[in-house]
């Protein structure tokens, strides 16, 4: 775009090329009015943004464009006159057409409003995704707030496949299979979500044809007063990967997050979580059988009587997590929230524990990654009773990585695993995930990347675009 300002010839260069009618990154200016949100597209567009985005969409069709839209209600924000035509019908078709719509926090915002009564319909769309970067305003008075997601008429919108979301907020008495045609969905991310226990059920059993999913929920109490008793079964038959952050206020929330159902075809199963006991993993595991790789986050396994995280004593389990998982062949620890005085301890147990029979041969077990790479950047409550043993000051990450990495690495090369090799990730190994999935500086997103990244084979080291 930047080519047509140049000269003549490099405006028909540029007019000519496919990609300039194949995707748009555009900011509109919001005037500054008085408007409601829900008038801005009406009536609130200034003037030359309209005119543009009229004269890109009449050269584009009738091809489904990719389109990256954003509102700006910066106080920079240029004046022009209101127009006195409703410029309603021109965004509804302009936005209808898109097979990729990446909506910013404003604009969503802004849809809400409009649309309450008129849901969009998107014959074409494939891919949705719905931003609310936090540095952003959201709506003319600079408010950031949770939103719910953008009305849309699920019945004759057939072609999404694809959704991420950021920062949304379910509530139990809107019907979930109004919100968004989930049976179609085969790659979801939803990112810092806020969802009622009961909604939670619900949508995993509409996502039948999920195959990718990642998961950063924050289960909250159910708005609705309904024993519904226990939710029905269900098999999700072709989901292969799953990542699953999740932040509870109740263990029962723990104990029922996949009650019901079944994950035949389960692979890779990332799971992270304050504090998880054993048995509680246990009945997670269950629904699992084919699974290959397991990434334990957070306090896993946490041991409630003594409020700490560790492994079960050579004496007090005689069950192994073969048991559940009879095909896993790598296996994730984090020791990042284990004192530095009890890592070392804390290494020891997993190499001992009866539960992960570690050398014993009898699993199937290739290769055991032990990190420490989410070390105390933020200590909770469990931990400052220890403050003490911890590095708690500027920088702490990186020296705590560099304390822990020294000790465990002599210890480390003494074990002899027969067939399993041991990988020991420090605050220099790639970062194996992030809440920032998505990057502004790009366009499509890799859904498919969920696996392991290894630092020594040269794997990328980010969910990119």
């Amino acid at each position: 775009m930047l080519l047509t300002q140049i000269c003549s010839y490099w405006r028909d260069v540029a007019l000519d090329t496919s990609t300039i009618w194949e995707q748009l990154y555009h900011v509109s200016f919001v005037i500054r009015s008085q408007c409601p949100s829900r008038d801005v597209l009406r009536k609130g567009i200034h003037p030359a943004d309209v005119e543009f985005l009229r004269w890109w969409s009449n050269n584009v069709y009738p091809r489904a464009p990719v389109l990256r839209l954003r509102l700006t209600w910066s106080k920079a924000t240029r004046r022009g006159k209101v127009p006195e035509e409703d410029l309603g019908p021109f965004f509804t078709s302009f936005l209808s057409s898109a097979q990729y719509l990446d909506l910013g926090a404003s604009y969503i915002t802004v849809l809400q409003s409009w649309l309450r009564k008129a849901p969009l319909i998107f014959p074409n769309l494939q891919s949705l995704l719905l931003r609310c970067n936090k540095a952003l305003s959201v709506d003319a008075r600079g408010h950031s707030h949770r939103f719910q997601m953008i009305p849309i008429d699920t019945t004759h919108s057939p072609a999404i496949r694809k959704l991420y979301v950021e920062r949304m907020v379910f509530f139990s008495k809107r019907p979930i299979e109004s919100i968004l045609p989930w049976t179609q969905l085969t790659h979801i991310r939803l990112v810092d979500t806020k969802i009622p226990s009961i909604m939670w059920s619900q949508l995993l059993r509409q996502c039948t044809n999920l195959q990718t999913g990642q998961f950063f929920v924050e289960m909250i109490l159910n708005d609705v007063n309904e024993d519904l008793g226990p939710p029905p079964k269900a098999i999700l038959a072709k989901l292969r990967q799953l990542h699953l952050t999740l932040d509870v206020k109740s263990r029962s929330h723990i104990e029922n997050v996949f009650e019901g159902l079944q994950f035949p075809r389960l692979a890779s199963f990332r799971f992270s979580a304050k504090a998880v006991a054993l048995e509680e993993l246990h009945r997670i595991l269950t629904s699992m059988p084919m699974l290959t790789e397991l990434q334990l986050f957070g306090r896993i396994p946490f041991q409630w009587h003594t409020n700490s995280v560790g492994f079960p004593s050579p004496e007090e389990t005689e069950i192994s997590l073969w048991n559940y998982v009879p095909h896993l062949e790598r296996l994730f620890l984090d020791g990042s929230h284990v004192p530095n005085n009890q890592i070392t301890q804390w290494f020891k147990s997993a190499y001992r524990t009866g539960w992960l029979q570690l050398g014993s041969g009898t699993n199937c077990l290739k290769r055991l990654d032990l990190t420490i790479e989410h070390p105390s950047d933020a200590i909770d409550k469990i931990a400052r009773s220890q403050a003490a043993l911890w590095v708690y000051h500027e920088g702490a990450s990186t020296k705590r990585g560099e304390y822990a990495a020294k000790k465990l690495q002599h210890f480390i090369g003494r074990w002899k695993l027969e067939g399993v090799k041991i990988v020991l990730r420090d605050l220099g190994a790639p970062k194996i995930w992030s809440e920032h999935i998505l990057s502004e500086d790009g366009l499509c997103p890799n859904f498919e990347d969920l696996g392991f990244y290894d630092q020594e084979i040269g794997l990328n080291d980010s969910y990119g675009l």
